[in-house]
């Protein structure tokens, strides 16, 4: 297949070649390595800490609590031994992956418009809106899933479409791809069951049996490798994956304590309150009715685009029923709405435009997408292009620094990542701390509630404590103090007041 590709490509003509969208996307793939350097997220220390643990030797559910299946965690810590251990290696990952997934987003929309005479403008605002969507900024170039789901979803949809007509051994890839995003995120759940069903409804040649049978197998291996990787506390994995999720998560410390509703409320207003969701969103509708309502497209690519509508409902309708949800879970939605966008913008060409040259549309089109990104680097600009990050790896090297070799951290898990180091048994995941439950449970899924840690401070247990007053403060602070000769206030990047306590003579 690969070689048949290849002998179709040198027979193109060379305007039919996409190189300027190849050097358009490098250069929105080195714009997303600059971004990875200034975005952060509280959340990616115990994702960042899952995967160290990882190469130390420790297994999540079995040896720490880890609230997500563990496919990013692995991944992330197979690419940090290769790479290197730090914040900034797991961003340029997840920047590159978020770039493949805009590379086979942009060139699908390439193929399926070029008969129009609009495949290199749709290709572009398809990488537009894919690459710089601030949701997409912000949270597919961290040490979170959001890269490796939304690549992992765009290599399942795009391997699918090719299976129809093909003899079906490309669904087996399909189906591991599908798999292994809900091995690594739950909400890449609906990928798998919408894409089968797609299979199964419009295969055109083999056997249908055959090929759903193949992405069935595909999509099984990562479920069972997540089991295998569980085996030995399969009531702790069932716990942090699934029954944290139904039960506990919406009371866990730092989540937004919305009700269900309300958190509905509250996105839909972040999403309306953005012209560029709001662009895309309309502009993905108009391209929803020219391709469903005016014949534009034969059976099969109307199929192809009906189902990425599919998608876009499935994964926004998994993502709104978290509680509570937030504007960036939906970010798995950005390629199949990223197909549909373009296609938009292709019919209000052919109706509107018929005198002007599609670049200069698609330009315009891009131009008032990006306003709301050009917002965001002005503000970043105000604040001197300083990331969390840069504060969270000062207090972690600090913390090296005044503790003594082999003594014990108490921090965030952040701190842990600045400091490159791991932290003691418990205080893996901020999250396990702040759960109510019987003694046994944590027990068994390694979670030690705060107030245990705090009474471990207030005994002196650490070397050095690195506190902020959202977590701890009047007389246990008070406690704290008495403990340690030396003392510092600092900035952790977030506008927090954070101390750190320590005994020893730092040099």
């Amino acid at each position: 297949m690969l070689w048949s590709s290849l002998l179709q490509f040198r027979a193109m003509r060379v305007e039919e070649r996409p190189y300027a969208l190849y050097i358009f996307i490098a250069v929105l793939a080195a714009l997303l390595l600059a971004a990875s350097r200034l975005t952060s997220s509280w959340d990616e220390g115990f994702h960042w800490i899952a995967a160290g643990l990882i190469n130390a030797g420790k297994t999540p559910y079995v040896d720490f609590f880890y609230q997500q299946p563990p496919g990013y965690a692995y991944a992330n810590a197979w690419w940090m031994r290769v790479f290197g251990e730090s914040w900034g290696s797991s961003h340029v990952f997840s920047s590159l992956l978020t770039t493949g997934a805009v590379l086979l987003t942009a060139s699908f929309v390439f193929s399926r418009l070029a008969s129009f005479g609009w495949g290199l403008a749709g290709a572009f605002t398809a990488a537009v809106f894919t690459a710089l969507q601030v949701t997409a900024i912000q949270f597919g170039t961290i040490a979170q899933p959001y890269a490796l789901c939304l690549f992992l979803t765009v290599c399942s949809f795009r391997l699918a479409i090719g299976v129809v007509e093909g003899k079906g051994i490309a669904a087996l890839a399909s189906g591991f791809c599908a798999g292994a995003a809900a091995a690594s995120s739950l909400l890449c759940s609906p990928v798998a069951p919408t894409l089968l069903l797609w299979l199964w409804l419009y295969n055109l040649a083999g056997s249908r049996w055959r090929k759903c049978g193949l992405f069935l197998a595909g999509a099984i291996v990562p479920g069972a490798l997540t089991l295998w990787v569980a085996r030995r506390a399969l009531n702790a994995a069932w716990f942090d994956i699934f029954q944290y999720h139904f039960s506990y998560r919406q009371v866990a410390p730092g989540v937004t304590g919305d009700a269900f509703l309300g958190s509905l409320q509250r996105v839909a207003a972040e999403w309306l309150g953005s012209s560029q969701d709001t662009c895309l969103l309309i502009l993905a509708v108009v391209g929803a009715l020219f391709v469903f309502g005016g014949g534009a497209f034969e059976g099969r690519r109307q199929a192809e685009f009906r189902l990425c509508a599919w998608l876009a409902i499935a994964l926004s309708v998994l993502a709104g029923c978290a509680h509570p949800t937030y504007l960036q879970y939906f970010i798995f939605t950005l390629p199949f709405l990223g197909i549909l966008a373009p296609v938009g913008v292709c019919a209000i060409g052919l109706r509107v435009w018929t005198a002007g040259k599609p670049g200069w549309l698609a330009m315009l089109v891009a131009a008032f997408f990006c306003l709301d990104a050009a917002r965001w680097v002005y503000s970043e600009y105000r604040t001197g292009f300083s990331s969390p990050w840069s504060h969270w790896e000062a207090i972690g090297q600090l913390a090296n620094r005044v503790t003594p070799p082999g003594g014990l951290v108490y921090a965030h898990e952040v701190i842990f990542v600045g400091a490159r180091r791991l932290p003691p048994s418990g205080l893996e995941n901020f999250y396990a701390g702040g759960l109510e439950l019987p003694s046994s449970l944590a027990d068994a899924i390694h979670a030690m509630p705060h107030r245990q840690w705090i009474e471990w401070l207030k005994e002196g247990r650490f070397d050095t404590a690195v506190i902020s007053l959202s977590e701890i403060g009047g007389e246990d602070l008070d406690l704290v103090s008495h403990l340690y000769r030396n003392s510092r206030k600092l900035d952790d990047g977030n506008g927090w007041l954070t101390i750190m306590f320590w005994n020893r003579q730092s040099h």
